[in-house]
């Protein structure tokens, strides 16, 4: 597969730290390299089908919250209404998989969330399986999440704590506590704070004596509210980390790099990242801070979300949709009235649209095109391959190629002609002469629906994804090394590889299907993905994502990108679930 033989997306970013603070001594390496590993993160689609309380891009907070958690790339709250959870961002897949119930509380960690009932009953899940699987048995009245551990505070103070092998649970007694990435500290019942790190209790340093009511511990620094509600802090970063500002404060966050506080006026100070300096106004009686992001719970129960979140964790769009299609790290929606609206990566200014009026979008792996009221094409993101530069004319159908490394467009004219555009490695811009109705394009090659019903494909056929099969059909949609297509009688046919990580083929159900998406391949990666609707509106997919489908939900589009699958439902709201890697860069 020339997905991993030819250029790939690198990131390698490596941060070494020593936490010289109360919660101890520590190193950490970070290391996020598309090169490190021969095996793509798990997609484990099968785990997030949607349901009435997952969060959708729209739902960061339509409605009252009672409650709000931020994590490291993604946030939850509990609407006030009737206790559920709704999340957003990124976070592994978190986002998309809070569990369904009533709820008192939940905690946002750094690739997994707990939630608490009104029983003091945890339940947890996301990316770390050490958390879910280790969690002890009994009540909690508070839980806080680390990298790969979690701790939780029982009625009667006791804290224990799990997760990772070595995770240490301290014997004191606690009126509060907070987790960070790799140490904690509390508050005892003498108001004096306790931490503790993977080697056991550690000595608070000189910042840390005294009493307190409260104390945040972020990644590799900690601050703690004194009783008379001035501030301190300490830690690795020092300068304007450790410098919180003068006055009274009632609450503290603290996350990666930064510290926001709700003084005692219910207004907001942030200092450590001069991203989130500039607070929003209004009073706010919850407060929490992510990666380069905070949000905070206003009185009246709104939510207000500010900085430099990548995943859309700080401005997730609202509204209902027509159109959905995912691309390589972004998401884009066409709304009822005309406007397209993109969330997720905005690297190249794929998330960027004009202002414009559009009946059709699609999203690449790093650009995106869509057709306007008028049937000309406008496309936005990256460029270097041309792919961006739509040609002139009317066109009814567009077709980016949502996760490759041979970025490419393609796309129907009103006289029924396929032009394409962009990398030309396989010849894939050479598109056919004919009479069309549809087009499908993974970036190496491309499959087009012809009128009389037939499929031509064109372009790379090292897997046997241009092998067009013979009949006639409905939908054609072109996936990374493989090509699907609903026949007439609605029956799915497949060809190529279908699957590089595990085996040749990867048969479709044997339903009959009125839509079809052919996803797959992402940093190098060749996830292989499908998913189709029922004529019932139910979903089903196979591939490297197999294993997800419903019985009883009903959807009215689906949208296969690199690793991420998005749905829109009956009300016209979209939902997006999949290992797709939006870690805040």
């Amino acid at each position: 597969m020339h997905a991993y033989v030819h250029s790939r997306f690198l990131l390698a970013v490596a941060v070494a730290l020593t936490f010289l603070t109360a919660c101890g001594s520590r190193t950490a390496l970070y290391l996020l390299d598309a090169e490190a590993s021969d095996a793509p993160p798990d997609f484990d689609a099968s785990a997030a089908i949607p349901d009435s309380s997952t969060a959708r891009p729209d739902a960061a907070f339509s409605g009252v919250a009672s409650h709000l958690s931020v994590g490291t790339g993604f946030a939850c709250a509990l609407r006030s209404s009737d206790g559920s959870i709704a999340c957003w961002g990124c976070g592994s897949g978190v986002a998309s998989t809070p569990p369904p119930g009533r709820f008192q509380s939940v905690i946002a960690g750094e690739s997994s969330a707990c939630a608490i009932d009104s029983d003091g009953v945890t339940v947890c899940w996301g990316f770390d399986s050490q958390i879910q699987s280790n969690l002890p048995a009994g009540a909690f009245v508070e839980v806080g999440i680390g990298q790969s551990y979690a701790c939780g505070r029982r009625s009667d103070g006791t804290v224990p704590c799990w997760g990772e092998s070595g995770t240490t649970t301290p014997s004191d007694v606690f009126m509060s506590i907070s987790v960070g990435t790799s140490s904690a500290c509390g508050v005892t019942p003498d108001q004096t704070l306790a931490c503790w790190n993977n080697s056991g209790r550690t000595t608070a340093p000189v910042a840390a004596a005294g009493t307190f009511t409260s104390v945040a511990v972020g990644e590799s620094h900690a601050c703690a509210i004194r009783s008379d509600g001035t501030v301190t802090c300490w830690g690795l970063y020092g300068g304007d980390t450790t410098s919180p500002p003068e006055g009274t404060f009632k609450a503290i966050q603290a996350g990666w790099n930064a510290t926001c506080g709700i003084r005692s006026d219910l207004s907001l100070a942030c200092w450590g990242d001069a991203a989130l300096s500039t607070t929003p106004a209004g009073s706010f009686e919850e407060i929490g801070v992510g990666y380069g992001y905070a949000c905070g719970l206003k009185v009246d129960g709104n939510v207000v979300c500010w900085g430099e979140g990548r995943c859309g964790e700080t401005v997730p769009p609202i509204g209902s949709y027509n159109q959905i299609s995912a691309g390589g790290s972004h998401v884009c929606g066409l709304k009822t009235d005309g406007a397209v609206v993109c969330w997720g990566s905005t690297l190249f200014g794929e998330t960027e649209p004009p202002a414009a009026q559009f009946v059709q979008v699609s999203a690449g792996m790093i650009h995106t095109c869509g057709i306007k009221t008028d049937g000309t094409i406008a496309c936005w993101g990256d460029n270097r391959w041309g792919q961006s530069t739509a040609p002139p004319g009317t066109f009814i159908q567009v077709s980016a190629a949502p996760a490759t490394d041979f970025q490419q467009t393609c796309a129907v004219r009103i006289d029924g002609a396929v032009l394409c555009w962009g990398d030309n490695t396989f010849n894939q811009t050479a598109a056919p002469a004919g009479s069309f109705r549809e087009v499908s394009t993974s970036g190496d090659h491309a499959c087009a629906l012809q009128s009389d019903g037939t499929i031509v494909c064109w372009g790379d056929n090292s897997c046997g994804q241009s092998l067009a099969p013979s009949g006639t059909f409905e939908h054609v949609s072109a996936g990374e090394c493989w090509s699907c297509a609903i026949r007439t009688s609605g029956k799915v046919t497949c060809w190529g590889q279908a699957s590089l990580s595990t085996d040749e083929t990867a048969d479709p159900p044997s339903d009959a299907f009125v839509q079809i998406s052919s996803g797959g391949g992402f940093q190098g990666y060749a996830y292989v993905c499908a998913c189709g609707l029922r004529s019932d509106g139910n979903l089903a997919c196979w591939g490297d994502c197999g294993g997800t489908s419903t019985e009883s939900q009903m959807f009215t589009q689906v949208s296969v990108g690199g690793a991420t699958v998005c749905v829109l439902d009956s009300d016209g709201h979209p939902w997006c679930w999949g290992a797709e890697a939006r870690q805040p860069l």
